[in-house]
């Protein structure tokens, strides 16, 4: 589907969007070059969704929290 590309980035891994872009400016020259935000990004260890934090920030379960969505009903 169609993603914001910051999203996107941050649903394929920031640090595999940072080595396919450094690979096409290998290959292409500088007009390929990863931006600066990106490298930081990556060597904050923010890869994006798996991580919890990438461009945006993904709230994960503290350990000992339940990490699974509880569904509430109520009925009238």
């Amino acid at each position: 589907g169609l993603l914001p590309p910051f999203w996107k980035a941050d649903v394929t891994g920031l640090d595999q969007v940072l080595e396919t872009m450094e690979n096409l400016q290998e290959k292409h020259g500088d007009r390929f070059a990863p931006p600066v935000t990106l490298k930081r990004l990556v060597a904050q260890g923010r890869h994006g969704l798996a991580s919890g934090q990438g461009f945006y920030p993904y709230p994960q379960a503290d350990d000992g929290e339940q990490a699974e969505t509880v569904k509430l009903c109520c009925t009238t």
